[in-house]
């Protein structure tokens, strides 16, 4: 039984943990047109196969509506593995990161943990 919990928590804690580098759904429309026009630029040809049939799936003819169908799902990242190779999910991932990083500064979402909370919750 102890097997069990500690497998469904190692599960969710994994689920949870992929869906923190997926972090396109709190993005502007702008945002996302630029990550995906970043990662579609530096993607391997497989990647770029593995993204079509996503396209393909979701029926969209925009980043941005593929983006946010995806969003909506509460199983997501977890439903890219039925389209995308191991290989292709990890590309994917690092060139996310890359792709994410490479925003303007003023583009990027601020951590508002810790003293960066209580310093503008101080001048706010």
């Amino acid at each position: 039984m102890k097997i069990i919990a500690v497998c469904s928590t190692l599960a969710a804690f994994l689920i949870l943990a992929s869906s923190q580098k997926f972090d396109l759904c709190d993005k502007t429309d702008d945002q996302i047109s630029e990550v995906c026009a970043c990662i579609r630029s530096h993607a391997t040809e497989g990647l770029q196969r593995g993204l079509k049939s996503l396209w393909d799936l979701t029926l969209c003819t925009t980043d941005v509506c593929m983006a946010r169908t995806f969003c909506k799902n509460p199983k997501f990242p977890a439903e890219l593995y039925p389209f995308l190779t191991h290989e292709q999910y990890v590309e994917l991932e690092k060139l996310l990161g890359e792709c994410l990083d490479s925003l303007p500064r003023s583009h990027r979402a601020i951590d508002m943990s810790g003293t960066l909370q209580w310093i503008m919750s101080y001048l706010y």
